[in-house]
């Protein structure tokens, strides 16, 4: 798997597990401000050195809570960084021994948006770069570069997808080679037509 068009974008590829619905991702993006590592793994690598050199993990953002994992916890107990939650998120339900954050109530990012898709929220950082990139959640399975539904999206919610500029797609759940997906406006715009379709049929 060859994903070194990721380093132009200051991100890289952690690993996937497999899983019955296919890979699962995790990624870490190197910010200005504070480097963000999206999703978890169950066997996440751990290099301290290169995430020091990197400058550290400063938030882990997790758009289900299954995506906080045992072994991911060593992020939190080595960087002490906090976990970003959804808007709807309540960090008082969860693990008492990490610190949570609700996205737009505790935590900011003029860069960030929570996308809600159907029962889920896709991370989408409009500028990485002078690119924009967009995280699918589990809501979504890239096979082989076809867009599957998995969640209940609603019509709204694809039309607010649909207006945003995306350059990249990098998702949480894929089949094939890579998950890593460029895309135009046109193209992008006929994924998320396709997904509408879905929700019709």
């Amino acid at each position: 798997m060859d994903l070194s068009v990721l380093k132009n974008l200051n991100i890289h590829f952690f690993g996937a597990e497999a899983s019955e619905s296919g890979h699962k991702a995790c990624y870490f993006v190197v910010r200005p401000f504070g480097n963000y590592l999206i999703f978890g793994l169950d066997r996440l690598p751990i290099n301290p050195t290169f995430l020091m050199s990197k400058g550290g993990v400063y938030k882990q953002l997790f758009t289900r809570m299954d995506q906080l994992t045992p072994q991911g916890k060593k992020f939190f107990t080595t960087f002490g960084c906090s976990a970003v939650l959804p808007p709807n998120g309540d960090p008082f339900s969860y693990d008492p021994q990490i610190r949570f954050e609700i996205f737009g109530k505790d935590f900011h990012d003029k860069d960030l948006l929570y996308m809600k898709v159907g029962d889920g929220y896709w991370p989408y950082l409009y500028k990485q770069n002078d690119r924009a990139v967009i995280f699918p959640d589990e809501g979504l399975l890239i096979h082989n570069g076809e867009w599957k539904l998995r969640t209940k999206a609603t019509l709204e919610q694809l039309d607010a997808l649909q207006r945003l500029e995306v350059d990249v797609i990098l998702p949480r759940l894929f089949i094939g080679a890579s998950p890593y997906q460029a895309v135009g406006p046109e193209v992008y715009f006929r994924k998320i037509e396709e997904l509408k379709n879905q929700i019709a049929n």
